[in-house]
Parts: C-alpha cells; structure tokens; sequence
C-alpha cells in the first residue's frame, strides 16, 4: 500500500566545492538550446498556496474529514485541452466530450449529459473512513434536483428524507438539492448532516478558490480518530525495501536493508505525527499560462508544536545569491536552512524541520557508516554531530549549488555558501579534512578510493584555493567507466577536484575537471553582474513565485539535452538518445519544486511543470 505523501519538495544534496582567464565566449554567447523560436515568455503569478486564508474552514461541527472541489469545471476542462492533452484527445476536454464518455462508460441515461451544468462547481465531502465510505457529491443542473430524478428514473426515498433514490450497480444512491444544485449521497441520512458544510464550504467558496482542483482534509481531526492506523501502515515497508531484503544475499547486505528500512519508518512515522498537528491541509492542482502546479498549504493546530518545534519558520532564499549565478544553469538547488538542520531534509520536507528530524537522520546515518565499515556506530554519531555543529557556527544557511553547462567538462557544479558574520570559514574546513583523512577515508573507502588534499593548492588573486582530489581505484568499477568513455574513465582514474575559496564573506565551491579556474571566474564575473542568471526575464517571474520560499529547486531540460550532446559515449550506454533528440524543455522553470515557511508556522509547498515540459508532454 502506497503510504500518505506530504511532501512536494526534494533536495539535491552536495557537499565540497575552484576558477582561469574570462568566461569562455561560447559560453557567454551560447543559446539556450531549446526550440529555434527560444522560451514563450510567459508571466508567473503568485503561487497559489500564498493566497489561502491563514485560518481554517468551519467544518460546522459536520462529521467530515475533508473535501474535493472543482470551482470551475468547465474552464478547466477548455485549460487542459489547450495546454496538456494530445490533439487527439481534445474531444474530452468539452462538458459534451467529457459527460458523453462518462454516460457512455457507466451505462447511465444519456440526458444526464445534456442537463449536467459544468459551469458550476463540482465537489466531494468525505466522511468517516471505513469499507463504506461516507461521501456526498454537489453538481450543477439544469432543472434541479426534480428533473434530475426524472432523467435517471429515479423513485421516491419514502420516510429516509431523500428527495428520491436510485441504485447504480446495485448500490443506492440519494438525491438532495442545495439551492439548484444535485446532491448525491451513498448513505441515509449522511446528506443532513453536511447539508450546511457544502453550502458554506463548496458551493458558496467556488467564487473565492483561485486554482482549478482543491483538496482539503482536516487534518487533526482525522489523526485524532485514526492515528493508529495512520502509524501502523507507517510501519509497513515500501515494496522496494521489502524485496531487497528479501533479496539479500549476505548478512553485511542484509543489514544495510533492515537499517534503510528502520530510517523509512522513522521518517514516516515522524510525517504522520507532523500531519497531525495541522487542522487544516489544502492542496490544489492548477493551470495557468502554459504551467501546471502541485502543492499545499499547512495550518498549524493551536496549542500545538508548531511553529515552536520548527527550524525552519520565517526563514527565505537571498535573492541576490540565486540572481548571481551564470546564466547558463542546468539545474538548481537553493535554500536557506539553519546549518544544523540541512541534514534533516527528506522526501516529506515541505514544512518544518525539527530537532527529531535531525538526531534521527544522524542516527541513521551514522548506523549506516558503521555497518558499511564495521566500526563503532557512536563514534559515528559523536563526528556527525560535531561537523553539523561546526557547520552551523560558520554558515549563515544561505547556499546555492548549481550545475552549469561549461564548454569542454562533462560535469561542472559550483555552490556558494555565505559565512557566518565575521566568520573565516578556512580553519575549520581544514580541521575538518583532517578529521576525514584520519578516520572516515581509512576505512573500507580506501578500497575503491584515493582521497588527498592540498591546502592553498593553488590561488585566485591573492586568495588561497584548496583543493580535495578524489581518484578511483577499484579496477573493475574503472574498467566499466571506459567501457562507457574512455575520457570519463581518465577523469575517474586522475581524479576529480573539489576546490573551495573564501572571498567577501561566500564561501565558493567548484567541481569542474580542467577548467576550475576558467568556471570560478565565470561565477565571480556574475555576482559582479555579467551575465547573471538574475537578468533572465524567466528567472524574475520565477522568483515572484513564491519570494519568500525557503527552499527552490529548478532544471532546465533543454540545457540538460545539450550537456548530454556533448557526451555520446555517456547517452549511447545510458540509452538516452531520445530524450537528447526530443522537444522538450525551454529554461529553468521546466520542472520548480519550492517550500516555505512563515515565522506563524503555516507551511506551504509547491512542485511546477513549465511550458517547455507540459509541450512536449501534449505532443506525445
């Protein structure tokens, strides 16, 4: 069974990071190899999960656990036509098209379709959960809820208080009315108790909901009824993970799958009792100007653990450190998040971090070092905690790290991180290569690798460069390497450099095999304002997204399918060929995942399918 998701956002996770004469002319000039006609330019507007209330809906005491509504059902339907579905399915992206296919799929009468009214809102509530569930649906029609009854040929409810019923598989279905409205109800007497939350709730909201879809569920209430459950299907491992282990076929391999599998539960278990302290969970599905957005807002509980428990609350992205980037950025990822608390980040991260989150994720990571190299999994802890600690003393929190596209290196990425006030970062990122050195790189790494570090390897107009140097020496994984590339297995075998630099207050950090120098210049050159990603006209109308997230993640798939042009030998082995032939992808808002969090706790998450995505998909 596939648990509850609460998440929309992901973080890449890099760690380390070096820079020759100017930015490379076929760099700066380069286009974005996207389609001949260049990215549409399309306006952002602000992300919808800003524009909910800040207070939850009255439930009106109604038994429900949430609800689904479709404000404008007919307009979406005309949205999705234009913008996601192939040509040949347009036909169903009409009321006719759509109600038609419906009527002819169930075997229902075909005057629903002609009476059906899809220029009102649609919506679902749900009720108590169990092998019947309790849902009562509201639809618009023309002629009510009398000419409703006729076209199904519908009988009188009798004594129940139904308008009338009729059954469909064999199951009865009630008829209500709110006002012109049909309500259709599964269960006696379900349809009085939540009359007044679908008047209040649906049909006098659907003016006010701003995206296409919305989904609400109270979600305290039902933690409050059915935590337990909740918690025990937690426990249960993902499919994955289960036959793995079962798969196992050593002792050393099985370990590794029961401790992956004890870290997933703690992260889901720890995700169910978060969802238990908001009241109220909305998610919403929207389409707008060529884009399709996922996401959600959470509203804390009063007297709960949020905000207080949270790490991440009031925290958002320095604009200027993303606008500083070159331009030619294949993928993001950007955050401001307390140093101590980047650790805990994992696939439900849409909302607060907590200290839980943290000792367990160092938890987990540290059993996993311990069992990789047969060692004390405490010692393991006791480092984790102490490099995580000295990280948050250094860094202010605010990082960006980025994939560029740059001439002639099959992988360049650069990370900024801003240092503390007053804090020289270099003392302690020495210490700490020695602490590396001494224990973590003579264990069973040193099997497979050769690690070696140099300080002040090198220097950028006066500034020390430091240098970590990482060479592959397991045979058999070079041997592989060359069968893909032989050039990347040269890299592999020489080793790939990690260098870091101080200057004003960033610490810079480059992977760039051959053009260290040439890579950091580019980047210098664009937080001087040359060339910066910042004066991308798509970049503004992203970041007005959401200016106040904490954490963005973006990728440009047409930068992406160029990089991989450059390597054949690397896409012949990955059989990615068609993916670099395709029309697909235009900038850096072709896929957007974004999360933030207000100093009042209410948290917020969003995933982004851009234009240059949502057209390849329609041509598919």
């Amino acid at each position: 069974m596939r648990k509850l998701r609460s998440s929309l956002c992901g973080l890449l996770v890099c760690a380390c990071g070096g820079a020759d004469p100017e930015r490379p002319a076929d760099v700066a000039d380069a286009p974005n190899p996207a389609a001949t006609a260049g990215p549409v330019e399309a306006p952002w507007i602000e992300s919808p999960a800003r524009t909910f209330p800040a207070t939850a809906i009255d439930r009106r005491e109604a038994p429900v656990f949430g609800h689904l509504l479709l404000p404008r059902p007919a307009a979406w339907l005309a949205e999705l036509g234009e913008q996601v579905l192939p040509p040949r399915m347009s036909g169903l992206a009409t009321p006719a098209g759509l109600l038609g296919f419906v009527v002819l799929s169930t075997g229902l009468p075909p005057a629903l379709a002609e009476h059906a009214d899809l220029e009102r809102p649609f919506g679902c509530v749900v009720g108590e959960l169990s092998p019947a569930p309790r849902v009562a649906c509201s639809l618009g029609y023309r002629g009510g809820a009398l000419q409703f009854t006729t076209d199904v040929g519908a009988r009188q409810a009798g004594a129940s208080g139904h308008v009338a019923e009729f059954e469909v598989g064999g199951y009865p279905v009630f008829i209500d009315a709110i006002g012109g409205d049909v309500v259709l109800s599964v269960e006696t007497g379900f349809f009085a108790e939540v009359d007044e939350y679908i008047e209040s709730a649906l049909v006098g909201r659907a003016d006010a909901v701003r995206s296409d879809l919305e989904f609400v569920v109270f979600s305290e209430h039902l933690y409050a009824r059915h935590g337990d459950t909740l918690l025990a299907l937690a426990d249960v491992p993902e499919d994955k993970l289960a036959t793995g282990l079962l798969n196992a076929t050593s002792e050393s391999e099985r370990r590794l799958w029961e401790m992956r599998i004890e870290a997933e539960r703690r992260n889901d278990r720890a995700a169910m009792q978060k969802f238990g302290e908001y009241v109220q969970v909305t998610g919403f599905v929207d389409l707008d100007r060529g884009r399709l957005s996922l996401g959600a807002q959470l509203i804390p509980r009063v007297g709960g653990r949020f905000p207080a428990d949270s790490l991440t609350r009031g925290r958002s992205l320095d604009p200027e450190l993303l606008a500083g980037l070159p331009r030619e950025v294949v993928a993001l990822v950007a955050y401001d998040i307390d140093p101590w608390a980047t650790v805990g980040i994992n696939r439900y991260t849409s909302g607060p971090i907590t200290e839980d989150d943290v000792r367990n994720a160092i938890a987990s990571l540290a059993a996993l070092w311990a069992a990789v190299n047969d060692s004390s999994a405490s010692a393991a802890e006791v480092a984790l905690n102490r490099h995580f600690l000295e990280d948050r003393a250094l860094y202010s929190g605010s990082a960006a790290w980025a994939m560029l596209d740059h001439p002639g290196t099959p992988l360049t990425v650069v990370g900024i991180r801003r240092l503390a006030p007053g804090q020289s970062g270099r003392a302690s990122w020495l210490a700490w290569t020695e602490n590396m050195q001494s224990g973590v790189l003579r264990s069973d790494l040193a099997k497979s690798f050769a690690w070696s570090f140099v300080p002040g390897a090198w220097s950028l107009d006066g500034a020390e460069v430091d240098r970590w140097t990482i060479r592959a020496v397991h045979a058999r994984a070079l041997a592989e390497i060359a069968a893909i590339d032989p050039a990347l297995a040269s890299i592999a075998r020489e080793g790939v450099a990690i260098d870091r630099v101080e200057r004003d207050g960033y610490a810079y950090f480059v992977v760039a095999p051959g053009a260290e120098e040439a890579v950091l210049r580019r980047v210098f050159a664009a937080r001087g304002g040359e060339h910066r990603l910042g004066d991308e006209p798509r970049f503004k109308s992203l970041r007005a997204r959401d200016p106040e997230a904490f954490m963005l993640f973006g990728f440009d798939l047409a930068r992406l399918r160029g990089a991989l042009a450059a390597q054949p030998n690397l896409v012949r082995a990955l059989d990615m060929q068609k993916l670099v032939e395709a029309d697909i992808g235009e900038a850096l808002d072709d896929f957007l995942m974004s999360c933030g969090e207000t100093e009042q706790g209410l948290a917020r998450g969003e995933l982004v399918m851009g234009p240059g995505l949502l057209r390849a998909l329609r041509a598919l």
